[in-house]
């Protein structure tokens, strides 16, 4: 069985799976593969590859009630909706997220005895994504069951001098990072692949952000992204580790 839900900027959650507010007939679920290609004699190859932006559409039913009209109800949601960004939620065997805007609500009367029955449209702001999390001391793992690469987010603990940070997957190194200076206790250093633009700061206890990005060291990769398989982060003399991680879906 499937559902859906969607959350706005505020934390406001709209569960849409009951007779009082029902999201049905959802279409843009899939993808578009917008790829070029060159011919090489008598074959095609792939010379760029991509995604085209989704736009998940359907209708949402408001029931009419004697407690709380449709249309109150209508224009409750249209004021949740302006709190963007929105995360539309999809689950069915696990939960699937995406980030989205609304795009198009149009309106409508109501209809008996179903109620007020509208068409919505999003444009999305990312991939299908599933939120993966892994928590260690030097080290913590994270499966990824996609093809497309995935960002992250890295938070590590400890008395740290020049910390190091390394990626393996499936038990091969493919990338470091390292700053120069130093993690105190009740510091916390964060990696971010999952923002825009990337980031590496730390926290203190008090909550007090420090950005570290030009003590990085330019000449590792520094900042990671998952990739298909099993997906090792690792720093020697940490007392935690935790990676969060999006892994990316171009369809669910």
């Amino acid at each position: 069985m499937r559902e859906f839900a969607i959350s706005n900027a505020d934390g406001g959650v709209y569960e849409l799976n009951d007779l009082r507010n029902f999201f049905h007939e959802p279409h843009g679920l899939g993808f578009v593969r917008n790829a070029n290609y060159v011919k090489i004699g008598d074959r095609y190859e792939i010379s760029a590859d991509s995604y085209e932006q989704a736009s998940p559409t359907g209708y949402i039913c408001f029931k009419d009630e004697k407690s709380l009209s449709a249309y109150a109800k209508y224009a409750a949601f249209t004021r949740f909706l302006q709190k963007i960004p929105l995360t539309l939620y999809y689950r069915s065997d696990k939960e699937h997220r995406m980030d989205v805007v609304p795009e198009i609500v149009e309106k409508t009367e109501i209809e008996k005895p179903l109620g007020l029955n509208i068409s919505i449209g999003f444009r999305a702001l990312s991939t299908w994504y599933d939120v993966e999390e892994s928590n260690g001391e030097e080290s913590a793992d994270i499966l990824s069951d996609s093809m497309i690469e995935s960002p992250c987010h890295i938070m590590i603990t400890g008395i740290l001098t020049n910390p190091i940070w390394i990626h393996e997957v499936n038990d091969i190194q493919i990338a470091t990072g390292q700053i120069t200076g130093n993690i105190a206790s009740g510091e916390t250093l964060h990696i971010r692949s999952d923002t825009n633009p990337y980031q590496i700061y730390k926290v203190d206890s008090d909550g007090v952000k420090t950005d570290l990005y030009a003590a990085s060291n330019f000449s590792t990769e520094r900042f990671f992204v998952l990739k298909n398989g099993k997906n090792t982060i690792s720093c020697t003399g940490a007392t935690s580790l935790r990676v969060i991680g999006r892994v990316c879906h171009a369809t669910v």
